[in-house]
């Protein structure tokens, strides 16, 4: 069985359900050829259904060339139960 928190492991597509208190750790891989990592970041926004001021917003970091996206279960313990929408945007850095 592979060790999930070696980053080396992690899935590379985002989770279909956050669970408040689970670690998140995933990563793309697709990306670099458009969005280099060098040049961009890759932000996750995403509102929960029906109150529109909630808001998670997660950023990725540079793996490599690739992009690395983890949450400590210590910050998704806090997310609220609930359906979300969500949007994922590379934004150019500097």
């Amino acid at each position: 069985m592979a060790n999930l928190f070696d980053t080396t492991n992690a899935a590379t597509t985002e989770p279909e359900k956050i669970v408040a208190g689970d670690r998140l750790i995933w990563k793309r891989t697709d990306l670099n050829a458009d969005y280099a990592n060098s040049a961009f970041t890759l932000k996750y926004s995403a509102r929960l259904e029906g109150t529109g001021s909630t808001e998670i917003e997660i950023m990725a970091s540079a793996s490599g060339s690739d992009y690395l996206i983890e949450v400590e279960s210590a910050v998704t313990a806090n997310y609220a139960a609930g359906r979300c929408t969500s949007a994922e945007t590379a934004i150019v850095s500097g």
